[in-house]
């Protein structure tokens, strides 16, 4: 297989192989194969393990996206915040700051159908994407997007568009455009599972007071080496996370910079 792959990569067929890897999550890998061969638009697919839809931009980091996601499993949720969560009474309360194409969005109905939603995602066209994944659910009552930066603030920021995944906040920088910025907090108070993953600027969220106030029983935070995470990212998101009164699980590290922890609230 090593062999094949290698020969694949020499012949340009890697995106052929990388297709077909992510085509098995789907109930039709044919036209998902031809779509990322051909490098079409936007599609929607239905998964076979849950039924939900995702959608996605083929040849694009969106594949990449999937793979965290699905393949490696990025959002899996550790068993005490499982528990955490399931013994709650209600629909679950979810907020997704930097929500990209909504994948972590389907990772979480396929544990609690009945969830609602707020994501943040500012970049219009990641924005359109995951749009397209609430439409193909069904959730246009339960799943509102908020096409604006998370802060902890309201104003507007220096901002970087066209990265997919990783389009974020600047602090300047001549390919920066103005965007919109919106204070979080307010949505905090009314959630009960939180995503961060917003490439750096999840750093004044982690370190507001406010944050202890919050009703969230769990939150998962991808730290980033960027804009005042200091000499230990992952000690510093740690330490922030435990003095809201949060239980620290160390989910993944990215080489020594980068990372995913869990944090829960004991009931």
């Amino acid at each position: 297989m090593e062999r094949a792959r290698a020969l694949a990569r020499r012949l340009g067929l890697g995106a052929v192989f990388a297709g077909a890897r992510r085509a098995r999550l789907v109930e039709d890998p044919t036209r998902f194969v031809l779509r990322e061969i051909t490098g079409a638009g936007p599609s929607c697919y239905r998964l076979r393990s849950s039924g939900l839809h995702i959608c996605l931009r083929h040849r694009t980091p969106d594949g990449y996206a999937l793979d965290q996601a699905l393949l490696e499993d990025h959002f899996a949720l550790p068993d005490p915040v499982l528990v955490v969560l399931k013994g709650r009474v209600g629909p679950l309360r979810v907020l997704d700051l930097g929500a990209n194409i909504g994948l972590f969005g389907v990772a979480v109905l396929a544990h609690f159908p009945d969830a609602e939603f707020v994501s943040f995602e500012p970049e219009t066209s990641n924005a359109l994407v995951l749009r397209a994944v609430v439409a193909a659910n069904g959730r246009e009552d339960r799943w509102q997007v908020v096409e604006a930066c998370a802060a902890a603030r309201d104003g507007t920021v220096a901002f970087e568009v066209g990265g997919f995944g990783i389009s974020r906040v600047v602090e300047s920088g001549a390919e920066a455009i103005e965007m919109p910025a919106k204070d979080v907090f307010p949505y905090l108070r009314e959630a009960d599972l939180v995503k961060i993953d917003i490439e750096g600027a999840e750093w004044e969220i982690l370190e507001d007071p406010r944050l202890s106030e919050t009703t969230a029983s769990a939150i998962h935070v991808e730290y980033h080496a960027r804009l005042g995470a200091g000499q230990n990212p992952a000690g510093h998101a740690r330490g922030l996370l435990e003095r809201a009164g949060y239980c620290v699980f160390p989910f993944r590290r990215h080489g020594e910079r980068e990372g995913i922890l869990w944090a829960w609230r004991e009931s």
